[in-house]
């Protein structure tokens, strides 16, 4: 089962009588792929003044992709569909649940926080991405993405992410699994496919921290000799003469990222029910007590992961 938040921005906009009118339904649709077929699933009230709804779908899964429109009740007037989404995908460090449970909210029906709530998870989640220069979350968040690099020994000098005559590349953002790797001699030239037993990623698993993934990946000194593209046995210089397919990122947050960042949350919507955007409510002499978004213990932790490769 997928539980789906939606959030509408003006939902009274939408109920009055110019746009849908009184009645008016978000109408959920879903499908097995980003281009459909999609097929409506439930359709929800739009309720004046609030603006998160909830939709189960006791069919879907986190590769079920959604789509929603708004309608009048009578189904004749439409809006446009929003951006397709896959459900059941984290998009934020540290979940809606749980700085609902932090906050102090016990109620699961009570949704009129919520947007602001996601807002502020999606604030802090790109803070730390920012500060650290990682990507705490899966990318893409489910199945295989492509993705491409550059290898650019310009003028002579090295390409930092390139060592070892070009045997080795580091890919920054992590790598969680290859499916396919495959090399071009030069830019926008043809991609050979790479024979799996022909490169590596390192460090090995019990060489990292719990929860990273391997950032390196490595020719091999021994190609195989049965299958001809894999002769190759360095990256090739050029713009996008390596093609990978898989995923990058974490797989999941570490912990201590995810306490950071419930932590900050948690702070900034103090900080937002004192109804001041940087102050967190009086100290002992009754003075505002100016909210940070991280801590200086969250900071250290924060830039410790900048400033390291995997381990």
């Amino acid at each position: 089962m997928v539980i789906l938040e939606l959030t509408l921005e003006n939902p009274d906009e939408l109920l009055a009588t110019g746009a849908f009118g009184a009645g008016a339904l978000i109408r959920v649709e879903s499908g097995p792929a980003v281009g459909g077929p999609f097929t409506e699933i439930q359709t929800v009230a739009i309720v004046s003044a609030t603006t998160a709804y909830l939709v189960y779908d006791q069919a879907g899964t986190t590769t079920t992709w959604y789509r929603y429109r708004v309608s009048n009740a009578g189904a004749s007037i439409f809006g446009a569909y929003n951006t397709p989404w896959q459900g059941g995908v984290a998009q934020t460090i540290g979940s809606l649940d749980d700085l609902r449970r932090a906050v102090g909210q016990t109620n699961p029906a009570d949704l009129s926080d919520d947007e602001d709530l996601l807002k502020i998870l999606g604030w802090i989640t790109g803070l730390i991405h920012i500060r650290t220069q990682r990507y705490f979350l899966p990318d893409p968040p489910t199945g295989d993405g492509i993705f491409y690099f550059d290898y650019l020994p310009l003028a002579g000098m090295p390409d930092p992410n390139v060592r070892l005559d070009g045997r080795v590349m580091r890919i920054r953002r992590g790598i969680r699994y290859i499916t396919k790797l495959e090399i071009a001699s030069y830019t926008n030239g043809p991609f050979f496919t790479i024979d799996p037993l022909d490169y590596f990623v390192r460090p090995n698993l019990q060489e990292r921290d719990a929860g990273w993934p391997g950032d390196e990946l490595w020719f091999t000194d021994f190609p195989q000799p049965a299958n001809p593209p894999s002769q190759y046995v360095n990256f090739n210089p050029g713009y996008g003469t390596t093609r990978l397919t898989g995923g990058l990122g974490f797989a999941a947050p570490t912990p201590e990222i995810e306490e950071i960042a419930m932590a900050a949350s948690v702070r900034a919507w103090a900080a937002k029910q004192n109804g001041q955007t940087d102050t967190a409510g009086p100290t002992e002499m009754g003075r505002p007590m100016i909210s940070r978004v991280f801590s200086i213990d969250e900071k250290i932790t924060l830039d410790g992961y900048r400033d390291r490769g995997a381990r």
